[in-house]
């Protein structure tokens, strides 16, 4: 009864905005009545009785020894002791001495409301002389959770409090959404909803609901169709998953290494994620296992299910990897990691140390790049691919061998130059005299640009030696200032030249120890 109870409050706020004229079910395919769901809405019925709600009280179910009375209310359609409304539960009684405890009073309503139909999501549709209520064209769709919850909750169906944990459930709470129309479709139910119907011909809304439904149960899952395992609006596998289609950075081949990397983790789970992050000329840059191995993409790790055992299960609805899954694969898996350290239980192998490793030595050449730098492509590009790593989180664990190269590479092609930006913009291409000069060990030398140029900056012995590069990267216009320190010469004349796009210009300097 408490379970009843509760269903029929929560069914009652659920519904509260439907014309209250709306009160009574009639069933998918009452046939009593010369209108009923499948009547108007044939093709959509046709494609439900393919979904598992269609079968929710099917007669193997009936036959089940676990199966009984106290699990109507969620594999029918209506259920409100309260109400006459012709719910589900008018139509059977609790009875103990009968199989499955429950005898059926009335077969006819029995019949019309078994399962769970349209009229379980949406609300009766009937009025009080049991036809339909035409003001039900105007309701419109409740995408919130609780609309599945009321079901999808508890050991036997935890989907609703793992969803609650998980970061969708927050995904329409940030600010910058209502302001963003262009973000809503990844992060408002009701727009990905609408950008599934067509996802070529999408156009962003021109304002967004102030309080708009996160990424709730009914943005990823079609309560209408079968057509994709798990009643999922896109498919699990192959080179477009559902996953994909907002955990996916790049729009194209090319990449834009000025921006800030976003949900790029799906990429490195694709056979062709030869997209991740800015690469190199000249690297090659291949794929892990993982891309071909786990079929199911981010789905396979992500959505990791165990059955229902009777007391419990889990469908990994709060979206975290979980190592039951890894340790499908790696058979070692349990004894050579600690999977009851949560910051360690990912890393076989030390994939997850190691990449460490290489962001902290990235990390630090970043750190040293003067303001001067950060104008640079060397120092973009590094950047770049530091957050790509960061912000995508496996740590090399989705795709080991392209995470190191994009590391690797970002390592060896960017140095800090120690090239430091003056104020101002010039007018006109210069190398000044280094001053101090003569000097004893240092000195310092100052470059203007009018426009952005690649600029060499390279010091040369009397013989034309090349003795250091102190600048090789792009630069912002501006004026430019680098120190150097001669202190492992040996006192004599020098010279020291830039290089530029349009400039060039060498300049003579004597150190006196």
């Amino acid at each position: 009864m408490r379970r009843s109870l509760i269903l029929s409050a929560a069914l009652t706020l659920l519904f509260a905005g439907a014309a209250k004229s709306q009160t009574h079910y009639i069933g998918v395919y009452n046939e009593d009545i010369t209108t009923s769901c499948a009547s108007c809405h044939g093709t959509v019925v046709t494609a439900w009785e393919q979904t598992g709600h269609a079968t929710t009280h099917d007669s193997t179910l009936v036959e089940n020894s676990h199966y009984g009375y106290n699990c109507f209310s969620c594999h029918n359609t209506g259920w409100d002791e309260i109400a006459d409304n012709g719910s589900f539960d008018e139509s059977i009684v609790m009875d103990t001495s009968a199989a499955g405890d429950f005898a059926i009073t009335n077969p006819n309503g029995y019949e019309d409301m078994k399962n769970v139909q349209c009229e379980s999501c949406h609300g009766p549709v009937g009025s009080d002389s049991t036809t339909v209520d035409n003001a039900h064209m105007s309701n419109e769709a409740d995408l919130s959770a609780e609309a599945c919850g009321i079901c999808h909750e508890g050991a036997h169906h935890p989907y609703m409090e793992q969803w609650s944990a998980s970061g969708h459930a927050t995904s329409a709470e940030m600010g910058f959404v209502v302001g963003n129309p262009e973000c809503v479709h990844c992060h408002v139910a009701g727009d990905f909803i609408e950008y599934a119907k067509d996802p070529d011909n999408y156009e962003a809304p021109s304002s967004v609901n102030p309080t708009p439904e996160p990424i709730t149960c009914s943005a990823c899952h079609e309560p209408h169709s079968n057509e994709y395992p798990g009643q999922l609006r896109f498919d699990v596998t192959g080179d477009m998953t559902i996953c994909d289609h907002c955990h996916n950075g790049h729009v194209g081949d090319t990449v834009d290494y000025t921006s800030t990397p976003h949900h790029q983790t799906s990429e490195l789970m694709r056979d062709n994620a030869a997209k991740f992050g800015y690469q190199y000329d000249g690297v090659t840059f291949t794929n892990s296992a993982h891309t071909t191995v786990v079929s199911d993409g981010c789905i396979g790790c992500h959505v990791h299910m165990t059955g229902f055992d009777g007391v419990s299960a889990n469908t990994s609805h709060e979206f975290e990897p979980r190592v039951e899954a890894c340790a499908e694969c790696h058979t070692d898996y349990y004894t050579v990691v600690d999977t009851s350290d949560h910051d360690a239980m990912f890393d076989y192998r030390g994939v997850q140390s190691h990449t460490d490793s290489l962001m902290l030595v990235l990390s630090d050449k970043l750190a040293m790049a003067t303001e001067a730098d950060s104008s640079t492509e060397a120092f973009q590009k590094a950047l770049y691919n530091y957050l790509a790593v960061e912000s995508e989180g496996s740590y090399g664990v989705h795709n080991t061998n392209m995470t190191d190269q994009v590391l690797v590479s970002s390592i060896d092609n960017f140095e800090p130059s120690g090239v430091k930006m003056d104020e101002g913009v010039p007018s006109e291409f210069a190398l000044d005299q280094n001053f101090p000069n003569p000097f004893n060990p240092t000195t310092s030398m100052k470059f203007s640009l009018p426009k952005a140029q690649h600029v060499t900056l390279s010091v040369y012995d009397v013989t034309g030696e090349l003795i250091e590069i102190l600048a090789d990267a792009e630069y912002q216009a501006g004026n430019y200032r680098v120190e150097f320190d001669a202190s492992n010469l040996a006192s004599g004349v020098y010279f020291y030249a830039l290089e530029t796009d349009d400039f060039s210009q060498t300049r003579k300097m004597i150190l006196l120890k």
